[in-house]
């Protein structure tokens, strides 16, 4: 059972780092919508975008994984108590 406490919380923590990085990635290339355009503003707003599918797709792995290790925890919870 604290192998899963740890686990959690370093999902989490992970999770944290992803969110921050997606309002920077995010924030960023917004900001580059208001400059005007050249080639390499253009190559980095489409790098931002994929950048932004990206930590999306972490934080949503990182979600899922969570919530399997909290379904662990709480069947091995069962388990002991019964």
């Amino acid at each position: 059972m604290d192998l899963i406490v740890q686990k959690i919380g370093i999902i989490k923590n992970e999770m944290s780092h992803l969110w921050n990085a997606l309002i920077v990635v995010t924030g960023g290339t917004l900001g580059l919508f208001l400059v005007p355009y050249s080639l390499k503003i253009l190559t980095l707003i489409i790098i931002g975008i994929i950048m932004f599918f990206i930590l999306v797709n972490a934080y949503i792995l990182r979600r899922n994984m969570l919530f399997e290790l909290l379904n662990q925890m709480d069947k091995e919870e069962k388990w002991i108590t019964h």
